[in-house]
């Protein structure tokens, strides 16, 4: 039985792109599971829409002259849910679970000696060398999201998911109204004390209007959109293209893109099995990729999509495009996969069911890799079920995997030190796996630049060394419409679904 709203209170109903399948957004790098990370947990610095990074939790940060040593004191007032107090101490434990996790969080934690909370409000982290990415490191917008939790959950779950959610964010997660493939539900959290600044990005004042905010899964697109124009629902988050003409005829109904930069979708190969741990077979896929095949296939108008020959995303501050990349040329795909000795390994591509966009981009995987001569072994699976399965190491005859594809947010994704699928750092690196020592000396390089300039000449590098090392292959830029009903207002655009500063008439 659904709970029964109290009289007057404002619930708003919103539609993911994608199913909850898991709570713990440090453990898995699910959208849905970041989105949910943000309504939840706070951060102790967050990025504006400026892509510049910004106190949250935290009061200030203090560096020292050699810049070896920084305090971050919080700011008054913080609180979890279970309405303890939230310490340094939750905070330290909060990192040292998410860094592991996370390229920059491990950059962090090899030069920090030391990450203490001397004081209830205070975070000290002593450094072996300067580190000017720190602040940026605890406020980025990318997954994993460094969210902080009560030191409790968070040294209880160092080595696996944890079960109890417990944050100190703007909402409070309804657990018992949690049913996987069907709803969530959060509520307002009365505790929660939301900066002074105006919202912006993922920074600034997080002022809650709503009482209740309540996932509902609908997977048919069609009948997502007709509940969101019979107003069943208020928020429609990923409509697909076919549904667009429709909904566009509505007044009732406001459609815009969400995020300016927009969304990158990626193929990521697997480096340590065959076929994909041979170069050559990573070379033959991506001179035969056509990002426009992808891109019209799984975005549809030409409104929302780009190609964007590049490994940082286009529009970002570090973009490098590269002309002859993803040329679409099927011929060379073929000469190179001759060249390879590919010995006829199926490709096992894991084509995720329930996300529309990278079931579309499978499917075009999959025929290009017919095209040039590769044998393929297309699989559906849940977005949950994908997740697990491409943690496996094992080689494809048992039960492993060769190419699934992901997409996310390009303002998270613009940061080379970030961004985790770029990184090729072997076994420590994300699913996949890459090794490429020119790759990773050209990102350790960009993070520790001090200037602009700097940063730009080993963004150059990055993108001549990612060309070669194929960490994964871009699939083409897109920008996701968004649909809501007219009755709701001031949505902050950040490339991440945030329900504070909404107002619903």
């Amino acid at each position: 039985m659904l709970p029964r709203i109290a009289r007057g209170a404002t619930e708003l109903k919103f539609i993911p792109g994608s199913d909850l399948s898991n709570v713990d957004p440090i453990w898995m790098t699910l959208t849905a599971t970041r989105d949910h990370g943000y309504m939840v947990f706070d951060t102790l610095f967050a990025t504006d829409a400026a892509l510049h990074v910004q106190p949250q939790m935290a009061q200030g940060i203090e560096t020292s002259a050699d810049g070896r040593v920084v305090t971050i004191r919080l700011r008054p007032g913080l609180r979890f849910h279970d309405n303890t107090p939230v310490l340094a101490r939750d905070c330290v434990a909060s990192i040292k679970r998410w860094a592991p996790r996370d390229a920059l969080g491990r950059r962090l934690m090899a030069v920090t000696e030391a990450l203490t909370a001397p004081e209830d409000a205070v975070i000290r982290f002593d450094l072996k060398s300067p580190f000017p990415n720190l602040a940026y490191a605890l406020g980025k917008p990318s997954t994993p999201v460094p969210f902080m939790m009560p030191a409790r959950i968070a040294e209880a779950a160092a080595n696996g998911p944890f079960q109890e959610v417990v944050g100190s964010g703007p909402f409070r997660f309804v657990a018992s109204e949690w049913v996987q493939g069907s709803r969530a539900a959060y509520e307002r959290f009365a505790g929660y004390v939301p900066r002074e600044e105006a919202p912006s990005g993922t920074a600034g004042g997080k002022r809650v209007y709503l009482d209740r905010v309540v996932w509902t899964v609908i997977p048919d697109a069609a009948t997502a959109a007709a509940a969101l124009q019979t107003g069943e629902v208020d928020w429609y988050m990923a409509p697909t293209a076919d549904m667009l003409p429709t909904m566009e005829r509505n007044r009732n109904i406001r459609i815009e893109p969400f995020d300016p930069l927009g969304f990158v979708p990626i193929g990521r190969m697997n480096q340590l099995q065959p076929p994909f741990n041979n170069p050559k077979v990573r070379q033959a896929f991506a001179a035969a990729v056509n990002q426009d095949d992808f891109m019209a296939a799984a975005v549809g108008d030409p409104r929302f999509y780009r190609s964007c020959k590049a490994f940082l995303p286009c529009g970002g501050p570090w973009s490098v495009e590269t002309p002859g990349l993803f040329s679409g040329d099927v011929a060379q795909g073929r000469r190179l996969l001759a060249e390879s000795g590919y010995d006829n390994t199926p490709a096992v591509i894991l084509s995720a069911s329930d996300f529309t966009v990278l079931t579309a981009c499978c499917a075009v995987a999959n025929d290009v890799m017919q095209k040039i001569g590769m044998k393929t072994d297309l699989q559906a699976i849940d977005v949950g079920g994908l997740m697990r399965r491409r943690m496996s190491q094992e080689p494809v005859s048992k039960g492993g995997w060769s190419l699934f594809v992901t997409t996310g947010g390009a303002i998270g994704n613009s940061n080379p030190s970030d961004f985790s699928w770029v990184q090729a750092d072997g076994l420590a690196s994300a699913p996949g796996w890459p090794t490429d020592a020119p790759l990773r000396a050209a990102i350790t390089a960009f993070g520790e630049a001090s200037t602009d300039e700097a940063r730009r000449r080993h963004a150059a590098e990055i993108e001549a060394s990612a060309a070669t090392a194929l960490p994964f292959i871009p699939l083409g830029q897109y920008q996701q419409p968004t649909a809501y009903r007219t009755s709701l207002s001031g949505m902050v655009p950040a490339g991440v679904p945030l329900f504070w500063n909404l107002k619903k008439a």
